[in-house]
């Protein structure tokens, strides 16, 4: 599992280092802008989640209890 963990990490990090935003400054810490970007992003993937949450209880509750057999 840790080696999804940071291969995810550093695909994310050649991504924006590919657009242009500094990943990381002269003593290795994250920059600013990673930070923010870093953020934004769970808080999109959070968002999301809690969508997709609410959705798939509203179509569970939507199922009906019983149903009839065909022909009746």
């Amino acid at each position: 599992m840790s080696a999804y963990i940071d291969y995810a990490r550093l695909l994310i990090e050649v991504g924006l280092t590919r657009l242009g935003i500094r990943v990381r400054d002269e003593h290795g810490g994250m920059s600013t802008e990673a930070a923010v970007l870093t953020g934004v992003l769970v808080a999109i993937a959070v968002a999301a989640g809690v969508i997709l949450i609410a959705k798939m209880r509203s179509n569970a509750e939507a199922i009906p209890d019983t149903v009839t057999p065909p022909g009746n």
